[in-house]
């Protein structure tokens, strides 16, 4: 899946702006992030993940991060039906 952001590279992070969601980003765009989880540790495992989300359920922005995974899987999978 390439970078929300910039359209071009890969993304690497789920990444929370000041002024907006949790976005799906290189690690070039990310610079300006306020908070990122990098995507392979994040799916490394059921046990990492469940760490993730505890760690960021009680955050400003979970619902957006939780959306943002959505959207990742979903882009994903369908680069990788082509």
């Amino acid at each position: 899946m390439r970078c929300e952001i910039c359209k071009t590279k890969p993304a690497t992070l789920f990444a929370k702006f000041p002024v907006s969601m949790f976005s799906v980003t290189c690690g070039t765009c990310a610079r300006r992030s306020i908070y990122h989880v990098p995507i392979d540790e994040y799916f490394s495992s059921p046990e990492e993940q469940a760490d993730w989300n505890e760690h960021l359920s009680g955050r400003d922005g979970y619902l957006q991060f939780k959306a943002a995974v959505q959207r990742y899987r979903y882009r994903a999978a369908a680069e990788a039906a082509r």
